[in-house]
């Protein structure tokens, strides 16, 4: 059975080859150590109690995120998705959005979200439009113009200076070759 635990102030590769560490040394058979989180194995019948591990990290400047941390790191990524299919519709900044689905101040949400993802929030809002973007150039016809309004950008020219800046190519190159390579679209 995989077990996922979500870790605070992860923020280079450095951190990551510490954590992974530090679960190895406590006896965590460790399968995967991310920016932000760490994945163990265990079989049905064993249990791992995480005090030592918590106060080696500890030690180290990290912090294990709590259920409530996790609901809220998963709430923000849904609350991004959702702000996204909203398009040019959106009645609110992504800020303001956030802070009043969960009731919480925007800069406490953002710190939790950048110490724990080791990418900022708006960092992972451009991630995930540009992505869309991605496999809307390379499934549909629809005009740069309709995909931006789809996802919220301002312009069509806001979005091409994006996803060139993101991608390295136009929309239009990005079209063409995907028609031709299969180039692999974004999350």
């Amino acid at each position: 059975m995989n077990h996922l635990v979500r870790i605070k102030g992860m923020v280079c590769p450095r951190c990551i080859q510490t954590v992974g560490t530090v679960f190895r040394e406590q006896g965590f058979p460790v399968t995967e150590v991310q920016l932000g989180m760490v994945t163990y194995y265990t079989h049905a019948e064993q249990s791992h109690d995480l005090t030592r591990v918590q106060q080696q990290l500890a030690a180290e400047g990290f912090e294990i995120l709590d259920d409530k941390q996790t609901r809220t790191l998963t709430r923000l990524k849904e609350l991004v998705d959702a702000w996204i299919q909203q398009g040019a519709e959106h009645q609110q900044t992504l800020a303001a959005y956030v802070s009043d689905a969960l009731h919480q101040n925007y800069t406490s949400l953002s710190t939790l979200f950048s110490t724990t993802q080791g990418t900022t929030l708006e960092r992972y809002l451009i991630s995930r439009r540009i992505g869309l973007a991605q496999q809307q150039l390379a499934t549909t016809e629809d005009a740069l113009a309709v995909i931006a309004d789809r996802l919220g950008y301002s312009s069509s020219h806001h979005l091409s200076n994006q996803f060139k800046r993101e991608t390295g190519l136009t929309p239009s190159r990005y079209r063409e070759l995907a028609r031709v390579q299969n180039v692999p679209t974004g999350k």
